[in-house]
């Protein structure tokens, strides 16, 4: 399912897998891995983070949660980027990888 792009359904898989057997690596890795393409960074850091907790050395989790506090970082930076670039009554948009987020401030 994750090969094919079916993101929310090997969510879903995956989810169910670590609800039966929590104590293994491969669906925390896996979730993690979908909800990074989903742009879901601080819950893909966490599904990284549960795997090492399991398996500390597992390199694929680290890598994971490499890629993915660095893709918070730079979703960060260019929203304050783009926020402070534009006054707050405008609709600012940034296109960031596979996300776009729609920020408004209605004040």
């Amino acid at each position: 399912l994750l090969a094919k792009g079916e993101l929310e359904q090997a969510a879903a898989q995956f989810r169910a897998a670590i609800q039966l057997q929590g104590g293994y690596v491969d669906p925390y890795v896996n979730l993690g891995r979908v909800l990074a393409a989903q742009g879901r960074y601080d819950e893909a850091a966490g599904m990284y983070e549960s795997a090492l907790r399991i398996a500390p050395a597992d390199a694929r989790a680290r890598a994971g949660l490499r890629e993915v506090q660095e893709n918070q970082r730079y979703t960060r930076k260019e929203y304050s980027s783009c926020y402070l670039r534009n006054p707050p009554s405008m609709i600012s948009i940034l296109f960031l990888g596979r996300k776009s987020f729609l920020v408004l401030d209605l004040t």
